[in-house]
């Protein structure tokens, strides 16, 4: 998408902040030191203003409420020195006198979207899919097809509740992060102290036997997914050891020590008991504290309120017994009530929901004058986490890594996600976050494109052949679209 610099773009200049005298001095002097520009573009370091922030606190303009990419300078000014304070007061003074530079004409084509994807849903089984996509200049699209209720033959909507099961995890890590910010927690600081019962936990040998930790595990070895802890669903070793009736610990044994290597685990639902520990709230109380609710994402829950049940869509398998068959196994209302919030794999959402909290990652973890994250830990989310935590000679910690530089084995994970790398099936930028949920529910935020990509069905098992193809050509459709 480009941008074209016109008359009319340029206009109208904003003579009324000339009578500041305060604004007048600092752009006189940015003038004076001879600074040029040549157009810009969005960066992965993505940067947003406000109103009330930086040296025009209090006259910027609503429309600076949107986020805008990092300028790309020549001239006087080293690319390099764009994070610098006083390329922050060049920008201000640019938008300030020319708003209509940033006239919102990027926004994707969807004419003809609905039609193709309601002919590639008729040709599968699934019953419901929700699509939807959010942009970092405001646009949000949606589509529904199906019944939210199998039974019922209701019209699914954008605000229907689906089990995003391990999309739970990108919503958890950006709570516990919320700690590290407030200076509650620290990355690399053992959890031990806070969770004690985590280092008992054994781990089980190649043979059966349990021998005992010694490295500890820290919040940053959580978030991606190398404390070493795993799912039994997935893993055959542990799947198949029994534990003891007496067993004393809160979780499986683990199946190796921190730092040794990623493995898809129970490793968020420690960081949410973290985030329980530290706010002495639980779960739920500290996302609707601090996160859902200021977000507004109202069909979001562990605990589905009695008023939103009619809202929860079926749940459903393939039965191997009827040639694949669909078939309902979970009618409202949900089951027992929740005792324990799996920060994992414990949460209830709805595509209006969850598009809107990864619009707000879009514009750097502020919508609508809510902030949940600060633009420095946004950033943060798509920078390559693994080689600063799996343990290889000459590890650099610095946290300068590349957000698109994959790992030694071609894998690569964030502080929320895992992160594209180059070649990928599903034609996104690389450092794009991605994951997925096990009800067959998927999403992508691409901060280079200002994309979030969204898709949520309600079967099982996981990585339905169907489901997947509908999420492929979604996204293909909407990234083709935003070139």
């Amino acid at each position: 998408m480009q941008i074209r610099m016109t008359i009319s773009t340029l206009m109208p200049f904003r003579w009324d902040l000339l009578k500041n005298k305060k604004s007048f001095q600092n752009i006189a002097g940015l003038i004076k030191r001879g600074v040029g520009f040549a157009g810009f573009r969005r960066d992965a370091a993505y940067h947003t203003l406000y109103k009330g922030r930086g040296p025009f606190g209090g006259i910027l303009p609503g429309f600076c409420k949107r986020p805008l990419g990092y300028f790309c300078i020549f001239g006087l000014i080293n690319p390099s020195a764009m994070i610098q304070k006083q390329f922050k007061h060049f920008v201000l003074a640019v938008i300030l006198f020319f708003p209509g530079f940033f006239a919102a004409s990027q926004s994707i084509e969807t004419a003809g979207f609905r039609r193709e994807l309601e002919e590639c849903w008729k040709q599968t089984e699934v019953p419901a899919a929700a699509f939807g996509f959010a942009t970092a200049h405001g646009q949000v699209y949606t589509e529904t097809f199906g019944p939210g209720q199998w039974s019922a033959q209701d019209s699914l909507t954008g605000d229907h509740i689906f089990r995003i099961a391990s999309m739970t995890k990108a919503i958890t890590s950006v709570a516990v992060l919320q700690l590290v910010e407030q200076g509650l927690l620290e990355l690399d600081q053992p959890v031990e102290n806070y969770l004690p019962g985590i280092r008992k936990i054994p781990i089980l040998g190649s043979s059966g036997e349990l021998v005992p930790g010694t490295v500890p595990i820290t919040l940053r070895h959580l978030l991606t997914h190398t404390s070493g802890f795993g799912y039994a669903i997935f893993d055959r070793r542990l799947g198949q050891f029994q534990l003891p009736d007496n067993w004393p610990h809160k979780d499986h044994p683990r199946l190796q020590e921190a730092g040794t290597g990623w493995l898809y685990g129970t490793s968020t639902d420690w960081a949410g008991r973290l985030v329980e520990v530290v706010s002495g709230l639980n779960l739920e109380e500290y996302l609707r504290k601090h996160l859902t609710g200021p977000l507004g994402m109202d069909h979001t829950w562990f605990q589905v309120p009695d008023s939103l049940q009619d809202m929860v869509v079926t749940l459903g398998f393939r039965d191997p017994q009827a040639g694949g068959a669909m078939r309902e196994v979970a009618p409202r209302p949900l089951g027992t009530p929740v005792s324990e919030f799996s920060g994992g794999a414990g949460l209830h959402s709805s595509l209006n929901d969850y598009l809107r909290f990864l619009q707000c990652i879009l514009y750097g973890g502020s919508i609508d004058g809510v902030r949940i994250l600060r633009e420095e830990t946004v950033a943060s989310l798509f920078v390559d986490q693994l080689p600063l935590v799996v343990r290889r000679p000459a590890t650099d910690r610095s946290l300068g890594a590349q957000a698109d530089a994959p790992t030694a084995d071609g894998f690569a994970h964030g502080l929320s996600w895992a992160l594209e790398i180059p070649g990928n099936e599903y034609g996104r930028r690389p450092g794009s976050g991605y994951w997925s949920g096990y009800f067959n529910t998927f999403f992508s935020v691409d901060i280079h494109t200002g994309v979030a990509v969204v898709v949520m069905t309600n079967i099982m098992p996981f990585s339905d052949p169907e489901a997947t193809e509908l999420y492929k050509k979604f996204e293909a459709m909407v990234r083709l679209s935003d070139k």
